[in-house]
C-alpha cells in the first residue's frame, strides 16, 4: 500500500507543475497506481475470507477526477477501468466479471465526482469548513458507496448467484473508508501544503509528529495483549495542532491503512483476538476507523478555522493600529460620566496631550469656555437610526492655546435597555480651514467696501445710500425715533472746475468729504457721495435742534479748509445744505430726499453758504443763519 501513496503523490505532484492537467505519461501512471491499488484491495479482501475490508483505488481515482477539468474525466475514467480490469484478471477473476466489476468502480468514482462537481457550494480543494466536509461525506462515503454496492450486489447475484444484502455488507464500508481516508489527503497535498515547513524546528516537529503517528499505530496493532486503541485519538489531535488539517489527514490515512491491514493479516487487539469471527473483527476495526475519521476531520477543521479567525485577528489588529497611528483624525470614545476610555495616539499630534495624560481628563476639560454651549446642541437620529452631532468647537492644547475643531460624536446605547452608555466620536483639526474662511470673510467685507465706497472720495456711494437710509426709515417707524437726512451742495462748483480745472475739483470734493466725514463720527451715521458735488448725510435718531448743530459744524470745518475759490463772493470754498427730519417712518425715502432737496435749494436761493431745514409738514419751513449765540443751546 505504501507503493500505491507514492504513486498517488507523484500523480499530484504531476498536477502542481504547467497547466495543471495529466497527460500521457500521467495517464498511464495513473492506470499502473489504480492496478496496484486494486491489486491490495482484493489480496486484503481475500485475507479476509473475501470481505472488503478496505478499498484504496476508488479514494485515489475520485481525489485525481476532482483535480481535473470535466473534459479530462473520460480519459481518467477510462486509466482506471483499465487498472482495475487488469487487477481483477491478475487475481483470477473471469473477463466477464472483471469488466462488470470495475464498471461498478468506474460507476461509483464518476457519481461521487458528479455530485460534488455540480453542487454549486462544494469545492473539491476547500475542505476547511462543515458544509463542504458534509458534502464530500454525503456525496463520496454514502451517496455514492451505497448506489454501487447495490449494483455490484445485483451483478453478482445475477452472475454467480450470491447474497445481495451479504455482497452489500461487504463492499459499501471498504470503499466508503477507502474514500474516506485517501481523497481528502491527496486533495490536500495538491492545495500546495509543504510536508517540510521552512524552519529547521518546524521541519524536526512535523517529522517527528509523523513518525510518532506510525511508531503509535505500529505498537498499538503489532502486538495483541494490551488494548491500545485509545492511544490512536491523542495522537491524531497532535497531528491537527502541529501541521492543521493536511496533518489530520496524513495521521488518519496512516493510522487506517495500518489499523486495517494488520487487523485483516491476524495482528492488534482485534485482529489477534479469539472472541470473534472475522465478520465481527473487520466490522470492528472499520468502526473504529470510522470514528476517528468522523472525529478527528471536524475537529481538525475546528482548530484550524479557530486558527484563521486568530490570525485574522491579529491582523485585523495590526491594521486598525496601523490606521489609528497614522489617522490625521481624533478617534475617541467615552463612558456614561464623560471620561475618555479609549482615544488614538493623534492626540498628541494634534493637542500635545499624551494618551494618558487625556484619558484622565474629561471633554469639558478640553473645551474653550465659549464654546462650551455647543455641548449643549442636542444629537439628531439618521435615516439609519444612530444619534448623532457635529459641532465646531475651540479645544485646548497642551501648551495652552486653542485650535479650531470638528467634534462629531455618536450616542451609544445598551442594545437590549436602551441606556445610555457613551459616545464614540472623531476630532478633526479645521484651523486652516477656519483661517481660510476668515480671509475669504475678509475678502469679502474689502470687496463690499469697494462695491460701497466711492471711487473719489472713499465715502460711501449712491447704492449703498439708497439701502442703508431705507434700513434707517424702517428702524424710525418701528422705534418712533427721529431720523435727520442733510443733503450738502458745494457753492458754485462749476465755475470751480472752469477756473482751475478738473484736477483741482477732485481735490477740493475730496477735502469736502474728509470734513463732512470728521463731523459725522457716531457708529450709526452716514456720509455718503450723492452725486457730482453734492454730498448726503444721514443721522439716525437725531432731532431738528441736532442735525442744525451738525449742519454748523460741517459748515465751519468746510470754512477750517481754507481752499480758495476764484469765482466766489466769499473767497473761499462754501457749501449749502438742506435739512430734513422725521419721525416714527411719517416719510418714504425718496418723500424725505426730496424735503432735504428742497431745503437745499432754499438755502441756494437764500444767498449760499448756510443751511435750511424743513420740518415734517412743508408749512414749518424755518430759516436759520450761522448765529453761535443763538445755536449756543443747540446739541447734537
Amino acid at each position: 500500500m505504501a507503493g500505491d501513496g507514492a504513486f498517488a503523490l507523484q500523480i499530484t505532484m504531476s498536477l502542481r507543475k504547467g497547466s495543471g492537467t495529466i497527460g500521457v505519461r500521467g495517464t498511464l501512471l495513473l492506470c499502473l497506481t489504480i492496478g496496484i491499488a486494486s491489486w491490495f484491495g482484493i489480496e486484503l479482501t481475500k485475507e479476509a475470507g473475501r470481505i472488503a475490508s478496505f478499498w484504496p483505488a476508488n479514494g485515489i481515482l475520485l481525489a485525481i477526477i476532482l483535480l481535473q477539468p470535466l473534459s479530462r474525466w473520460p480519459q481518467l475514467l477510462a486509466a482506471g477501468y483499465i487498472g482495475n480490469v487488469i487487477a481483477d484478471l491478475y487475481i483470477g477473476d473471469s473477463v466477464s466479471l472483471a469488466l462488470l466489476l470495475s464498471a461498478c468502480n468506474s460507476f461509483e468514482v464518476l457519481l461521487a465526482a458528479t455530485c460534488i462537481r455540480r453542487d454549486p457550494r462544494a469545492s473539491e480543494e476547500n475542505l476547511l469548513n462543515f458544509p463542504t466536509l458534509i458534502r464530500l461525506g454525503a456525496y463520496g462515503l454514502l451517496l455514492a458507496p451505497i448506489a454501487t454496492a447495490l449494483l455490484a450486489a445485483t451483478i453478482l447475484h445475477l452472475h454467480v448467484g450470491a447474497d445481495i444484502a451479504g455482497v452489500f455488507v461487504i463492499w459499501m464500508p471498504g470503499d466508503a473508508l477507502g474514500i474516506a481516508l485517501l481523497t481528502p489527503l491527496i486533495l490536500q497535498y495538491r492545495r500546495g501544503f509543504k510536508l517540510l515547513p521552512r524552519s529547521i524546528s518546524e521541519r524536526a516537529l512535523t517529522i517527528a509528529m509523523l513518525v510518532l503517528v506510525i511508531g503509535i499505530n505500529l505498537f498499538v496493532f503489532t502486538q495483541s495483549h494490551y488494548h491500545l486503541l485509545f492511544l490512536i485519538p491523542p495522537i491524531l489531535m497532535l497531528a491537527a495542532f502541529q501541521s492543521g488539517f493536511y496533518g489530520t489527514t496524513t495521521a488518519v490515512a496512516i493510522s487506517g491503512v495500518i489499523a486495517l491491514t494488520f487487523t485483516v493479516y491476524g495482528f492488534g487487539p482485534v485482529g489477534a483476538s479469539v472472541d470473534y469471527t472475522i465478520r465481527e473483527k473487520i466490522g470492528l476495526i472499520q468502526l473504529f476507523v470510522a470514528s476517528l475519521v468522523f472525529m478527528s476531520y471536524p475537529a481538525a477543521t475546528t482548530l484550524v478555522l479557530r486558527q484563521k479567525l486568530m490570525r485574522e485577528k491579529a491582523s485585523n489588529e495590526r491594521r486598525y493600529k496601523f490606521l489609528l497611528d497614522n489617522t490625521n483624525d481624533i478617534i475617541f470614545e467615552r463612558n456614561a460620566d464623560q471620561r475618555l476610555t479609549f482615544v488614538s495616539p493623534a492626540v498628541t499630534r494634534i493637542l500635545g496631550w499624551g494618551i494618558d495624560e487625556a484619558v484622565n481628563m474629561i471633554g469639558r476639560d478640553f473645551i474653550h469656555p465659549a464654546d462650551l454651549h455647543k455641548l449643549d446642541t442636542p444629537f439628531e437620529t439618521d435615516p439609519d437610526g444612530f444619534e448623532r452631532r457635529r459641532v465646531d468647537v475651540r479645544y485646548r492644547r497642551k501648551d495652552g492655546h486653542y485650535i479650531w475643531t470638528e467634534l462629531s460624536s455618536q450616542i451609544i446605547r445598551d442594545p437590549d435597555t436602551r441606556d445610555f452608555k457613551g459616545t464614540v466620536g472623531t476630532l478633526r483639526d479645521i484651523s486652516a480651514q477656519k483661517a481660510a474662511e476668515a480671509d475669504r470673510d475678509r475678502a469679502f467685507r474689502e470687496l463690499q467696501k469697494v462695491a460701497d465706497a466711492d471711487g473719489l472720495t472713499g465715502l460711501a456711494n449712491r447704492r449703498c445710500f439708497d439701502l442703508t437710509l431705507a434700513n434707517e426709515i424702517r428702524r424710525s417707524a418701528r422705534s418712533n425715533l427721529p431720523l435727520s437726512l442733510m443733503m450738502i451742495d458745494a457753492d458754485h462748483f462749476k465755475n470751480y472746475n472752469d477756473a482751475l480745472g478738473h484736477f483741482a475739483g477732485d481735490n477740493c470734493l475730496r477735502q469736502i468729504a474728509t470734513a463732512v466725514a470728521n463731523c459725522a463720527t457716531r457708529p450709526g451715521d452716514l456720509v455718503a457721495r450723492y452725486g457730482g458735488e453734492e454730498f448726503a448725510v444721514i443721522l439716525p435718531d437725531t432731532m431738528q435742534q441736532g442735525a442744525a448743530a451738525m449742519a454748523d459744524r460741517i459748515k465751519s470745518a468746510i470754512r477750517d479748509t481754507g481752499l480758495p475759490h476764484p469765482d466766489s463772493i466769499s473767497s473761499y470754498v462754501t457749501v449749502s445744505m438742506g435739512i430734513a427730519t422725521i419721525s416714527g417712518g411719517a416719510l418714504n425715502a425718496e418723500q424725505l430726499i426730496q424735503r432735504a432737496d428742497s431745503a437745499l435749494y432754499l438755502a441756494k436761493k437764500n444767498g449760499r453758504d448756510r443751511w435750511e431745514m424743513l420740518a415734517e409738514t412743508m408749512q414749518e419751513e424755518t430759516a436759520r443763519t450761522t448765529a453761535p449765540a443763538k445755536l449756543a443751546n443747540a446739541h447734537h
